[in-house]
């Protein structure tokens, strides 16, 4: 099976306006250098004003804020653990990103979901922690599965948080050199229909199935370097419901899941032949599985 992914540039265009924002700033506050905003959501009102790519420069501190990023807005914090959006809303997204918005070098916890990309937005998430929440790490909403309906989620930790690290409906996920651990649910959860990359993270100790798939119209491409170890259930499982798709996996490690390195999961009366588009090659590496490597066809 030959399948080509093409992983995208992550960068939007040059800023046109930049703003700061310091959780110590008092007296006049005009979102320049030396009159930063005290909070960020006074950043973005003053962005959703102005043409063209924002850039907003969030110092070290706590701000404890729900926050919603319009298209063409970058939120960049000094870095994780040090920037941390605690959410006000528990019951709220700490951060909802529209089309084209950015978040980078953050810390994001405590709201029911750490970040939802709304439907048909495209979304980069850089450099990112994000734990502690109430429910998914990260919902990403359904939309294209070409580059406009991209969700880029690049050198990111997302764990316990109580139910999955990543939730995707169906569009187009790239996943690159991340940490997803110790969730609730499973690390990865992919809906009908995704068209997904993986490369060099690790998806590890997560309470269900390091990662889950519907099989029918998706893609998976896990590409080298990948790790799914000690996921209660198993490191990768692919449901079908009958319809096909295609997984491919390779140079990946598969170790110490209590179930399957990676199971395959017939719902109904599913064809043979629709496991003909699964690849796991022989370049995997397993080890310790609890119920073996690969499994024959559950039901």
């Amino acid at each position: 099976m030959l399948v080509v992914f093409v992983v995208p540039y992550f960068s939007f265009a040059k800023s046109a306006h930049k703003l700061y924002v310091n959780d110590s700033a008092n007296g006049t506050q005009d979102g320049s250098a030396n009159h930063p905003f005290e909070k960020i959501s006074q950043a973005i009102d003053k962005a959703d004003g102005f043409n063209g790519q924002t850039d907003i420069f969030v110092s070290k501190g706590d701000y404890k804020e729900n926050i919603t990023i319009p298209g063409n807005v970058r939120v960049v914090g000094a870095g994780k653990g040090d920037t941390n959006i605690i959410a006000k809303d528990s019951g709220d997204a700490v951060v909802t990103m529209k089309n084209k918005s950015r978040i980078e070098g953050v810390t994001l916890k405590k709201g029911r979901v750490g970040i939802v990309v709304k439907k048909d937005a495209k979304a980069e998430i850089i450099d990112t922690l994000i734990k502690d929440n109430h429910r998914e790490g990260i919902v990403a909403l359904s939309a294209s599965r070409n580059d406009d309906g991209l969700v880029s989620i690049v050198n990111t930790e997302i764990y316990d948080n109580g139910w999955s690290g990543i939730y995707s409906e169906k569009r187009k996920v790239v996943i690159l050199n991340s940490d997803i651990k110790n969730n609730g649910r499973n690390g990865v959860a992919f809906a009908r229909g995704v068209k997904a990359y993986f490369d060099d993270s690790s998806v590890s100790d997560n309470h269900q199935n390091g990662l889950s798939m519907i099989l029918d119209d998706s893609s998976l491409y896990v590409a080298s370097g990948d790790t799914f170890r000690n996921n209660k259930l198993d490191g990768i499982a692919i449901v079908s419901y009958g319809g096909t798709g295609s997984v491919v996996v390779k140079k990946s490690r598969m170790s110490e899941n209590d179930h399957y390195g990676v199971s395959r999961i017939a719902k109904g009366n599913v064809a043979a032949s629709v496991w003909n588009g699964v690849s796991v090659v022989d370049s995997n590496n397993y080890f310790g599985n609890g119920q073996g490597n690969i499994s024959r066809i559950l039901k």
